[in-house]
Order: C-alpha cells, then structure tokens, then sequence
C-alpha cells in the first residue's frame, strides 16, 4: 500500500485515485511539521501494519523510529554542481547528499538503508509553472536538447521506483538525467 502525504490536497487525492484505492491512499500532512509527519507514519503503521519505504522530497524527518528498511531522498543532479543562480536550490540540494550519507552511517547499524535519487528535469506543476504554463508533455521536450539520450523524456514514474531488493545499497546518490551530465 502506498501513503501519499502532501499539502497539496486536490492534487494528492487525485492522485492516490490514479493509482486506485486498493493500492494508494492520500492523507494531508505538511512534511515541515514533525508532529503531522508523525502522527501520519503511526496512522500508516495503524492502517497497513508497517512501514517499509520513505520517500521524501521536502521538509526533514528527525525521528529515525518510523521508518524500519529505506530512506529515499530526492536531490537532483544539481546536488552534484554547482549554477549561474538559484544559489539556495543548489545548496539545499548539495544539503540533502550531507544529510543522506551522514544518516547512512548513523542509521546502518539499525538496518536502515538511506539513499537519494538525482533526477534531471521532472515535467512536475513547479517546472510547468516556471515555464509558463507549458503542458507537462511539452515540458520535458523544452530539457530534452540538455541531455545526451534523445527522445526519452524524464517522467515521474522513473525516479519513483523504490526497489525492496536493493538490500545492500545505502548512501548511494542514484543520477536518473538521461545524460544530462555527459555534456
């Protein structure tokens, strides 16, 4: 069962209906606020018994009880560079790799895995917005002269894999950018 937690509720209800309530719920929790993060990992635990995957692309989770397998942090291949601007992105970016590696070791001994993905540009609403109101599919196509595997455009759906076999693998940045970074 997959908990979509968000602020955003229209947005996250829909979806959670994408996906089909037999395998996704959503409920409202600002990521910012560790009392709502916790209070909805104990519901998650409460509903479905345990929690095995995180995936967090905001806010920081300061307690290490919740969680009992994997971490998944969302950076970006600017964790890996640096820019002309967007001097707080960068380094917010350059942040989350700091607190992936340094929570792999601290949290290793328990057996939790702690790990980020890098993707390149996603046709998420914060790069539609930015470029205008650009519909999703177009906006991936306006990144694609910045990478080196022509026509394959970034969808969400490639970086949100959280793959339980992965067992031996922590504090591992994996960089999904279509060869963004060969240039």
């Amino acid at each position: 069962m997959v908990v979509i937690a968000d602020i955003q509720d229209e947005l996250g209800q829909q979806v959670a209906a994408s996906i089909g309530s037999q395998k996704c719920r959503y409920i409202h929790c600002d990521v910012t606020n560790e009392e709502q993060v916790k209070a909805t990992v104990e519901w998650a635990v409460q509903n479905y018994g345990q929690f095995d995957i995180m995936f967090s692309n905001a806010g920081i989770i300061r307690s290490k009880k919740p969680c009992k397998r994997s971490i998944i942090c969302c950076a970006s291949v600017a964790a890996s560079r640096g820019g002309d601007t967007d001097t707080d992105y960068y380094m917010s970016k350059h942040a989350f790799m700091g607190l992936v590696r340094s929570a792999s070791h601290q949290l290793g001994e328990h057996g939790i895995r702690v790990n980020s993905l890098s993707p390149f540009v996603v046709a998420l609403k914060s790069i539609t917005d930015h470029l205008n109101g650009t519909k999703a599919e177009e906006a991936g196509n306006v990144y694609d002269p910045e990478t080196k595997l022509k026509g394959v455009v970034l969808k969400a759906k490639d970086v949100a894999e959280a793959e339980e076999d992965r067992k031996v693998v922590s504090g591992h940045d994996m960089v999904v950018h279509g060869g963004f970074e060969l240039k």
